[in-house]
């Protein structure tokens, strides 16, 4: 029979929050012991059809699990035009960083959202190649948890000024041009770092914990961030659009460019990238 639960009622979204995360965590044990089992340092890399084949099966085993838990259709959030048309649905970006792993860089995340029209109300971002995931539920605040030990809060930096913040940014996998690299050139000469490391929802974890300090990213598809904006905000962040505006989970049919602070830089942010264009992605 499906099961559904009162998504307002806070005991219910935490307890989801909970089982999401650590189910999430298991998927991320996966593909790491899929990973070693393949050698990814090993040449020739891995092939994308071997990531795909286990996406798909990850994808199965979540599907039953997460719907015993809350009923509601689950989309891989690549798949626009149908889990927009529910009212609630679960959003799996099953392998963020998917380019890292098949080129052997050991950096990756699976990340679970579950979507009330157009709106995260749980999220969970596990890394595959580190112990330990992160997660949020509206209202409650974002949580750090390690096998066995009680959830930690996270919170955002202090850093002020965008010239005392390092940031991290992503790039259109799409666009293969030199001036896809002009938003992060711009961003350089005003913070304290930049860094490129291709795992979208990382960045955002690791802006919510304090670690950085900033995300910007052109062409992401929101559902792909879901998770991740939510821990962020609930953290105390931010992510809007690269002219300010907020961003929602069913604007899937499209996509979207990404700006993400601890909330007292994003107008430093937003400034710059308001007027920047990333190759043919314009602001």
């Amino acid at each position: 029979m499906p099961h559904n639960r009162d998504l307002k009622d806070p005991v219910v979204r935490y307890q989801l929050m909970l089982r999401a995360a650590d189910h999430a965590a298991n998927s991320a044990h996966q593909f790491r012991g899929w990973s070693s089992s393949e050698n990814l340092s090993s040449s020739p890399p891995v092939t994308a059809a071997k990531v795909d084949s286990m996406v798909d099966a990850v994808k199965n085993h979540a599907e039953s699990m997460l719907q015993s838990m809350h009923w509601a259709p689950v989309y891989l959030s690549s798949e626009p035009g149908h889990w927009m048309e529910d009212e609630t649905a679960w959003v799996l970006n099953l392998l963020d960083g998917r380019e890292n792993l098949i080129t052997g860089i050991e950096h990756g995340a699976v990340t679970y959202a579950l979507v009330a029209r157009g709106r995260p109300i749980v999220g969970a971002v596990a890394p595959v190649f580190s112990n330990g995931w992160y997660m949020a539920a509206v209202e409650l605040g974002s949580w750090s948890q390690k096998d066995r030990q009680e959830p930690q809060r996270v919170e955002v930096s202090s850093a002020g000024t965008l010239a005392e913040s390092t940031l991290t940014f992503g790039l259109p996998p799409s666009d293969k041009s030199a001036a896809a690299f002009r938003p992060a050139a711009r961003m350089r000469t005003k913070a304290r770092g930049v860094r490129l490391r291709g795992c979208s929802s990382l960045d955002l974890v690791d802006v919510a914990r304090g670690a950085t300090h900033g995300h910007f990213e052109a062409s992401v598809r929101p559902a792909d961030a879901a998770a991740g904006m939510l821990i962020l905000d609930e953290a105390g962040g931010i992510s809007t659009d690269w002219r300010g505006q907020i961003i929602h989970a069913r604007d899937s049919a499209g996509t979207v460019n990404l700006a993400a602070s601890n909330g007292r830089i994003q107008r430093e942010i937003v400034q710059i990238l308001a007027t920047t264009k990333a190759g043919s992605v314009g602001a």
